[in-house]
């Protein structure tokens, strides 16, 4: 059976099909792994985020609504879990978030070192979700309707947190 068709995958998920499930999870989790790189470094924090997600999944499916969009519903659904996770572990530690060297260089058009490792602290010092905005806006090179989908925002707030984290960083920059 092929499970590319959205339709067939959600019912096949509800089942509680194995091998839906195996399809979902190959297909999937270097995505969810690439995405939660670019919030932590915290490999181990987004393999068990990532295992959660399924497990959640396969306990609850058969009691969601399907949605319009199953992708970005299951997209959507990792990204709170994982955002959860960090604030939850932002209690505990004072620093979760750390420096991403693929963030400096989409962010930092200096070649200097000194430069990138500013860019890099900087960005560190902007809200998560002002983070993960400009991550996707500029490293992942995505559109702000995607965007917004993806945070479960509108395309204004979109706007907005990409403003308000590049305006962030430009004054941080001129002091």
């Amino acid at each position: 059976m092929t499970f590319d068709d959205s339709n067939i995958l959600w019912n096949e998920l509800g089942k509680r099909n194995r091998e839906a499930f195996k399809y979902l999870y190959a297909k999937n989790y270097e995505v969810y792994l690439n995405y939660g790189l670019k919030i932590t470094s915290d490999t181990a924090l987004i393999e068990d985020c990532i295992q959660d997600f399924y497990l959640y999944l396969y306990e609850f499916i058969h009691k969601l609504q399907q949605p319009n969009n199953v992708e970005a519903y299951f997209f959507s659904m990792f990204r709170n879990k994982l955002s959860k996770s960090i604030q939850s572990l932002s209690k505990i530690s004072t620093s979760n978030l750390e420096y991403n060297h693929f963030e400096i260089g989409i962010l930092s058009t200096s070649a200097e070192s000194t430069r990138e490792e500013m860019v890099g602290l900087y960005l560190n010092t902007l809200p998560i979700k002002q983070k993960e905005a400009i991550s996707l806006k500029f490293l992942d090179g995505l559109d702000y309707d995607i965007i917004a989908k993806s945070m479960n925002i509108t395309i204004e707030s979109c706007r907005t947190l990409v403003y308000r984290g590049l305006k962030t960083l430009r004054s941080k920059f001129s002091e």
